[in-house]
């Protein structure tokens, strides 16, 4: 046989030419690979499903939360018919400041929507000052809550009493005052298509003695007052303040109309 690399003769069945050493790839003798060596390498692995694209995980964390959202409020008023001092005291929570903030806020916005529908037909510069005048007693309603809340939180340490985080206060003044936004529109009604708002005339106050109880109530709970004096001349002061700082506001709004 002939060597494949540099042509001399050399033995049949050699694996090695004698004179350069070079290995005979087609050599008769050459051991052919074994059924193992050449089979594919088959891993021994259990079967695994293909993966499955997962839903938005964004999206369906939204759907969720306002899903709990809404059951959470569901439930609030449920208890809030049946009792709604129990139903606001447990909620007098950190966690839901922003239910109070959402009732103290919604009131002043729908009394300055319903408001500023009297902007129409007037001249421009009479729609800027009805404007101005409507957006001073929108201010002067959030100021009038914000004294609220920290008078509320302020005589709590002058008092004596277990101090409530800030945000717990908010909570709780923002859902005893829920009744507020309900009898402004009721009063609404009456005074606007039927043109007679005598029978509620005392119901504006009635929700701040309302109000007034539930806030003394979660006070005296929450502190060792055993008697109650001292959380409720905090509560008492507290509501008093409310309307200084917002009449000053209505002054000027008055003005500027």
């Amino acid at each position: 046989m002939i060597c494949s690399n540099c042509g001399k003769e050399m033995p049949d069945g050699s694996i090695f030419c004698p004179e350069c050493g070079f290995k005979q790839k087609d050599s008769e003798n050459t051991e052919a690979p074994s059924a193992s060596e050449t089979a594919p390498v088959q891993a021994n692995t259990p079967y695994e499903a293909a993966p499955v694209s997962a839903p938005n995980s964004a999206s369906g964390a939204k759907k969720q939360a306002s899903g709990d959202t809404g059951a959470a409020l569901s439930v609030f008023f449920k208890e809030y018919f049946k009792n709604p001092i129990a139903a606001v005291s447990e909620r007098a929570k950190d966690e839901y400041w922003l239910w109070g903030l959402i009732s103290m806020a919604g009131y002043a916005a729908v009394v300055f929507l319903v408001g500023l529908s009297g902007i129409f037909g007037r001249s421009p510069s009479g729609m800027v000052r009805y404007f101005l005048f409507e957006g001073g007693y929108l201010i002067a309603d959030i100021v009038r809550f914000a004294t609220l809340v920290f008078a509320y939180f302020l005589f709590q340490g002058v008092f004596k009493l277990n101090k409530k985080s800030l945000p717990s206060v908010v909570a709780v003044t923002g859902l005893a005052f829920l009744p507020l936004l309900p009898v402004y529109i009721v009063g609404l009604v009456f005074d606007r298509i039927l043109t007679y708002s005598s029978p509620l005339a005392g119901l504006n106050t009635a929700v701040y003695v309302f109000a007034g109880i539930i806030l003394f109530d979660d006070l005296k709970k929450t502190s060792d007052d055993k008697e109650g004096t001292r959380s409720l001349l905090a509560i008492i002061i507290s509501i008093a303040c409310m309307p200084f700082a917002a009449r000053i506001i209505e002054i000027i709004a008055n003005h500027l109309y």
